[in-house]
């Protein structure tokens, strides 16, 4: 198919999401790969693509190419970056050692930072949601589909019972379990969930199966694992970052605007008083090849 100078072949994709499907592409002009995700819907796409407006002027966050809609579907239009912690993380899970896990900590809280800096939460923050971009040799945060807004007329969003719970089962607060209303603690939290999965190779509650006919249930018992985990988490021997990032986001009260200077200067001196450097200098990259 070719479509406003990309193409794409409907059998090669790279990833699938609840609303949208994403194909490897290229720019037919400048003969570019792209990634080419296509939403039935429209809105999403629409919603991602505004956001990437919005953030366009950070380095640090991923950029579109561009956007457009036809009669069926929206089109967004991304660089075609590597692969996702996630798909690194299958392949070998001894592929991020204690730096990595660190830099890539650093990276993701640095990009949320800026993020709710402009008033937006993320609300999906996942290891599949972490693309490395080999140009700029970090990982960069990525899907905004489900973000939102959480000022309003210049003032915080009030606190809400009894809605939708959205993002990923395995890494989504307590929170959202409960169907309150998320804010920014919930995608530290995520964030928190996210890189102990990383450093522990596995999550307590990570094959626990999201069906259809009992999703309640599902939830029930992931929520109940979860807070098990929390009564329990010294017994893991977390690395102490990951700890301190855990142990605040799940204290922050619905509203408070949370300290990433604190949390990102833990991550750094871990590594300095450990004799590690945030050089760029990846462990994962020798054993993904």
């Amino acid at each position: 198919m070719i479509i406003n100078d990309f193409s794409f072949n409907e059998d090669d994709i790279i990833g699938k999401g609840g609303f949208s499907i994403v194909y490897k592409g290229k720019d037919v002009i400048n003969n570019n790969f792209v990634a080419i995700k296509v939403d039935k819907k429209k809105r999403y796409n629409k919603k991602e693509s505004l956001i990437y407006d919005l953030l366009e002027n950070e380095n640090n966050m991923v950029k579109k190419l561009n956007y457009f809609e036809d009669e069926d579907s929206s089109y967004l239009i991304m660089p075609l970056y590597y692969k996702s912690c996630e798909k690194i993380f299958k392949k070998n899970k001894n592929s991020f050692n204690e730096k990595d896990i660190l830099m890539i900590g650093i990276q993701i809280l640095q990009q949320l930072n800026y993020l709710h800096k402009n008033y937006l939460i993320h609300q999906d923050v996942k290891p599949d949601n972490f693309i490395f971009d080999k140009n700029s040799n970090k990982f960069k945060l990525i899907d905004f589909g489900l973000c939102k807004r959480y000022m309003r007329d210049e003032k915080h969003i009030k606190f809400e019972k009894n809605k939708s719970r959205c993002g990923t089962i395995r890494f989504m607060s307590i929170n959202c379990h409960n169907k309150f209303l998320l804010s920014r603690r919930d995608d530290l939290i995520s964030l928190s969930y996210s890189l102990i999965y990383l450093n522990l190779r596995m999550l307590p509650w990570k094959n626990i199966k999201l069906e259809k006919d009992n999703s309640n249930d599902i939830h029930k018992r992931v929520k109940k694992l979860k807070k098990d985990f929390d009564v329990s988490v010294r017994e893991f021997h977390l690395l102490s970052p990951l700890y301190l990032l855990y142990k605040y986001s799940t204290n922050l009260k619905f509203n408070t605007n949370p300290d990433y200077n604190f949390l990102i200067k833990g991550f750094y001196n871990y590594l300095k008083m450990n004799g590690m450097k945030y050089d760029g200098k990846w462990n994962w990259i020798e054993s993904d090849n």
